[in-house]
């Protein structure tokens, strides 16, 4: 094991921007297992199924029409936009239109475009830490960590079963993809918080018109997402959307949270109206009410600030504009044959999805399910550092997800004539076993909830450390008091995800599910790859206690970057004004002129009601904080090779590499079963059959 983690992370990249293609002997080795193992099953589908299969018969037609320049001829079958075929087209330049060169546009695609943004996906989420660590065991560690999980992400099943055939989700996944890497890329355009009282409509103007200018490329690629399948639309725009506003709200303020005891929705409330910060704890220390705080204080927080993050929303806004003239064109969103897909509110899809991912998802998550049946004291050290305390869903959150899970599956269950009528599709046996009993759909909700809650539970970071933070792009205030005293951080980890970023995940996927009345494994691939980006595969905290009342945010790189000490709420700008028992606890450690000028400062900055620091001060904190914490770094930094980091580091890449072993297992089961478990159907004699996604 070791061996592989040394190997795959033998060479690094440096600088700002993600590694090229062939940046390192790991990176190269990851595009060539990918090249031969995609080509190695692309030839074995064409010479098994020569002739199109299933709905390639629609779209092999309907793009060897527009090779042939026939591009008024429309297959009234397809209902998908013709981004597919258009790309086809030019392939009749180089290799021809056969069945054979279509097949093999996707698998080029995959290995070639998705798998490069998959890696920068990884790279920018993960703050460039790979490329930036010190050397070491560890750092090649790291990077391997890195290359198994784009790896991962490239052989998922379900979308590398469909790099054989001519379909459009490889397309489809490539856009969405590289319009999130352009967004991650893409400058946050907001009008800083001292212009908003001199914001006149021509000010808003030149802001608007510097963000599309500056984001034509996403705007081009959101658009061009939308060729390939109408429902990219709530990932390009309601996705994107929805963290662009938290990305902008989080320029202005910085979010915040108080670890100990939660605050109340009526400081929620008043804090996000008086744009002091949106509430925002992170998934491993947040409540079901956290995340009812969050998305009001959201709502609440883009009202408040609405006139300052506009700019930041128009390319959002023109892909929006744009797909609903296309809808107001073309008479609805379904292009071709209406009648059998017609829109529906099909709210099980969401229930569904969560078995879905923690099938294919298993060797990561298991681990939660370890948590959750062995007490504390039983559980196997590496799966508390690699996932923390996991943290048990309360009672009454339990009965009533389970309660709201019942009257779904009773009330609103869809089954499409499509799925009971096809028996080459795995979904076909599924929704056989859900119907063996009557009562078969009502006992699994137990299980609907149980891997929703890992699944949920997986993209928050360690809860060992009380100082866990959000990794939404911005900054984070934590509050928590130590030794009596309450102790302001400003922070920029990334290695969780704050409550607004799973709020935005589900209302993204939710609306891009529930909409669809038929069951495909094929809709859950975008929603499982951002998922699995999103997922931390480090459980190291960040924050570095160097005295008993500071805690200081650490780098990437294993250095404290910056921290800001608050001696008492009284000092500190807070988001809202402190308790009187708060003050009378603070003042009993400090003398009576400093409570005199903490009074002060906690009038004048009620009175302001803002929450502001500088830039000068925070990048002039870090090289004395550097030099400070250089001999405070924990056991389980990054740049340590201490045996703990080794310890916590082996099971992490046990899991790696277990995932890409089950994908492997998955796709030659799978490829072998349709390839060589052929049956034919007594309607269609002589017509070979075949099992599939």
């Amino acid at each position: 094991m070791a061996g592989l983690v040394s190997f795959l992370g033998a060479s690094r990249g440096s600088g700002s921007r993600p590694p090229s293609l062939f940046s390192s002997n790991a990176s190269a080795f990851i595009f060539l297992a990918l090249v031969v193992l995609v080509n190695t099953w692309n030839k074995a589908v064409q010479d098994v199924v020569q002739e199109p299969y299933l709905d390639e018969v629609f779209h092999v037609r309907q793009a060897q029409e527009y090779c042939a320049g026939n591009w008024r001829v429309w297959d009234p079958k397809i209902t998908t936009p013709p981004g597919l075929y258009l790309v086809s087209s030019l392939l009749k330049y180089w290799r021809g239109c056969s069945t054979q060169s279509l097949r093999w546009l996707n698998g080029a695609v995959l290995y070639c475009f998705v798998r490069d943004e998959v890696n920068a996906l990884v790279w920018h989420l993960k703050g460039g830490r790979y490329q930036k660590s010190s050397g070491g065991a560890a750092s090649r560690s790291n990077e391997g960590e890195r290359l198994l999980s784009v790896l991962n992400i490239c052989l998922f099943p379900v979308l590398f079963f469909f790099a054989a055939l001519f379909y459009t989700d490889v397309l489809s996944v490539y856009f969405v993809l590289r319009a999130y890497r352009l967004f991650l890329e893409k400058p946050v355009t907001v009008i800083a918080a001292s212009e908003s009282q001199q914001l006149s409509l021509a000010r808003i103007v030149k802001a608007c018109w510097r963000s599309a200018s500056s984001g034509k490329n996403l705007i081009l690629h959101c658009i061009f997402s939308l060729l390939f399948r109408q429902t990219n639309v709530f990932w390009v725009v309601v996705f994107l959307g929805g963290l662009e506003i938290v990305r902008s709200l989080k320029r202005l303020r910085p979010a915040w949270y108080f670890h100990e005891q939660p605050p109340t929705y009526r400081r929620v409330i008043s804090t996000s109206w008086r744009k002091m910060g949106v509430y925002d704890p992170p998934v491993d220390v947040a409540t079901f009410e956290d995340y009812i705080k969050t998305g009001i204080s959201l709502i609440i927080s883009t009202v408040a600030n609405l006139e300052m993050i506009i700019p930041a929303l128009v390319p959002y806004f023109i892909t929006l504009v744009t797909f609903a003239s296309f809808v107001i064109w073309n008479g609805g969103v379904v292009l071709g044959d209406k009648s059998n897909h017609i829109a529906t509110i099909h709210l099980p899809q969401m229930l569904y999805i969560w078995p879905y991912f923690t099938f294919f998802s298993l060797p990561l998550l298991w681990p939660y399910f370890v948590g959750l049946i062995l007490p504390r004291k039983l559980r196997p050290g590496f799966v508390t550092r690699l996932y923390g305390q996991t943290r048990h869903p309360g009672i009454l959150v339990t009965l009533g997800f389970t309660g709201a899970m019942l009257s779904v599956i009773h009330f609103n269950t869809i089954i499409h004539p499509f799925t009971l009528a096809d028996n080459r599709h795995y979904m076909f046996y599924v929704f056989k076993l859900l119907r063996a009993h009557p009562l078969t759909k009502y006992l699994v909700a137990p299980i609907y909830l149980l891997c929703g809650w890992a699944v949920l539970s997986s993209l928050g970071g360690s809860t060992t450390s009380a100082s866990s933070t959000s990794s939404s792009s911005g900054r984070t205030l934590v509050f928590s008091k130590q030794q009596g005293k309450k102790t302001k951080v400003e922070s920029k980890t990334d290695t969780g995800n704050g409550a607004s970023f799973t709020l935005v995940f589900l209302a993204a996927t939710t609306l891009s599910l529930v909409s669809a009345p038929l069951v495909e494994p094929r809709y859950f691939i975008l929603p499982w790859i951002i998922w699995r980006l999103h997922l931390p595969i480090e459980s190291r905290s960040l924050l570095v206690p160097l005295e008993s009342d500071t805690l200081v945010p650490q780098s990437p790189n294993g250095t404290v970057s910056a921290s800001k000490q608050v001696s008492s709420p009284s000092t500190s700008s807070t988001p809202t004004s402190a308790s009187k028992s708060s003050s009378k606890s603070s003042s009993k450690s400090s003398s009576k002129s400093s409570s005199k000028s903490s009074s002060k400062s906690t009038s004048k900055s009620s009175s302001k009601k803002s929450v502001r620091f500088s830039a000068a001060s925070h990048q002039n904190t870090t090289k004395t904080a550097d030099s400070t914490a250089a001999g405070h770094r924990r056991p389980d930094d990054p740049s340590s090779s201490s045996p703990s980091s080794s310890s916590s580091r082996v099971p992490l890449v046990a899991c790696l590499v277990a995932e890409t072993l089950w994908f492997l297992a998955i796709n030659a089961v799978t490829g072998y079963v349709f390839l060589n478990n052929g049956f034919a159907w007594p309607q269609e004699p002589g017509n070979v059959q075949r099992f599939m996604w």
